[in-house]
C-alpha cells in the first residue's frame, strides 16, 4: 500500500489479522529515490502498531504479504492514519 507523504507528516498504522499471520514490512522512499530506509523489517506477524515520522517527500509503502499461505486466505482489519504537518495554538484564559 504506497502512501504519498509530505516532510512532517506523522504516519500511524494499526492493523491485525483475524485469523493467522502474514508478511509485513514498511519502506520510505524520498521523491527523488536518493533515499531508501527499511522503516519495518518484514516479519511473519499477525498485528502491528506503530508510526513513522516522514524526514522527506517521498513514499512510505505498507506491504502485506499472505503468498506464503495458498489454501488460506486472511482477513486483515487496521487503520492507516497519515497526519499532515500542522501546529495547533491555543489560547488559555486567565481568571481575574
Amino acid at each position: 500500500m504506497p502512501i504519498d507523504v509530505k516532510k512532517g507528516a506523522v504516519v500511524r498504522w494499526d492493523w491485525h489479522i483475524q485469523h493467522g499471520d502474514i508478511n509485513f514490512a514498511v519502506r520510505f522512499t524520498d521523491s527523488e529515490k536518493s533515499h531508501s530506509a527499511e522503516v519495518v523489517k518484514e516479519d511473519h506477524i499477525a498485528s502491528h502498531k506503530s508510526e513513522y515520522s516522514v524526514p522527506a517527500d517521498g513514499v512510505l509503502s505498507l506491504a502485506y504479504d499472505n503468498s506464503f499461505s495458498w489454501l488460506h486466505g486472511k482477513v486483515l482489519e487496521g487503520n492507516v492514519y497519515v497526519s499532515e504537518n500542522w501546529s495547533v495554538c491555543f489560547r488559555e484564559k486567565k481568571k481575574p
